[in-house]
Parts: C-alpha cells; sequence; structure tokens
C-alpha cells in the first residue's frame, strides 16, 4: 500500500494505491452497489441504481447527508463528494485477477478533522481489499485509528 499526503493553499490531498488480489468487476461490486457498499461501510448506500446520481450517508435518528455521484464509470471509476470535497476511487486491472485501486481525497483546510477522516478512508481501503479477497470485512483496530490519525496530523501539519 502506498499513502501520499499533501497541501495547497486551500486544501487538503490523501492519495492510496493498494493492490487486491481480485478482478476490477469484483472490487466495482463494492464500490458501486447499495449491497456491496454496506457490506463495508454500513452507514453509506446509494439512493438510485444502476446508474446511482446519490450516495446517502446515514447519520442515524433519521438523519441523512446526500452526496453527488460525479463520475460512474462502469468497472473503472467513481467519484462522488464528500461534504466540501470529493473522493474518487478509480480500478486499474494490472494482470488477471489483480487490480490496484487508487482513492483519492480532496478536503479544504476549512474542513474540521480532516486527519480524522483521511484516516477512516485509509482503513476503508484496506477494508475494501479485504472484503474484496476475502467477502467478510476488515475489523476496525481503535488503537491503531488513533495512531495512523496523529501521524496523519503530523504529516499535514494540522
Amino acid at each position: 500500500m502506498w499513502v501520499d499526503y499533501n497541501t495547497d493553499d486551500n486544501n487538503a490531498y490523501q492519495t492510496i494505491e493498494i493492490e487486491i488480489d481480485a478482478t476490477a468487476e469484483n472490487i466495482f461490486y463494492y464500490i458501486s452497489t447499495a449491497e456491496g457498499i454496506r457490506q463495508w461501510f454500513p452507514e453509506l448506500s446509494f439512493d438510485d441504481e444502476p446508474r446511482p446520481e446519490k450516495l446517502v450517508f446515514t447519520l442515524g435518528d433519521d438523519d441523512w447527508e446526500y452526496m453527488d455521484v460525479l463520475e460512474f464509470s462502469d468497472k473503472k471509476r467513481i467519484i462522488f463528494t464528500w461534504d466540501a470535497g470529493d473522493i474518487q476511487m478509480e480500478l486499474d486491472e494490472v494482470d488477471d485477477g489483480r487490480t490496484v485501486l487508487m482513492l483519492k481525497e480532496r478536503l479544504p483546510l476549512t474542513f474540521e478533522g480532516i486527519a480524522r477522516d483521511f484516516t477512516g478512508w485509509y482503513f476503508q481501503a484496506q477494508n475494501i481489499r479485504k472484503i474484496s479477497e476475502t467477502g467478510e470485512p476488515e475489523a476496525l483496530d481503535q488503537e491503531a485509528f488513533k495512531q495512523q490519525q496523529a501521524a496523519i496530523k503530523e504529516e499535514l501539519g494540522l
């Protein structure tokens, strides 16, 4: 897994590349369908399929936040808004049965909790790999989460 963090005058960026022992088609199911995404991120769902235009984030207590799907390319890429930023997931099948997932996240520097959000997606990228390879999601290690969040905060100078 390769990870890069950087900033410019207005935004913070996270880029993750992770190799997955699964086909792009298999992985795309987990990142582009309501049934697939709920298995590794239960609070997320798509509002409409098969060509989703909205992603729904359930906040609890009958409260939802809607994000726009900006691009949806079959078995290749999905881009959606994420609060005031955006997330892009792109798949590149490197050979028969192995695929690289590139996850890019952009958040404005005014966003509170950049390090926490980046850490969440850092672990979700690993979760996508685990569920794509085994059919089972990864359990979140809270201590590892805290350590990674501190490292990201330091890396970005937040």
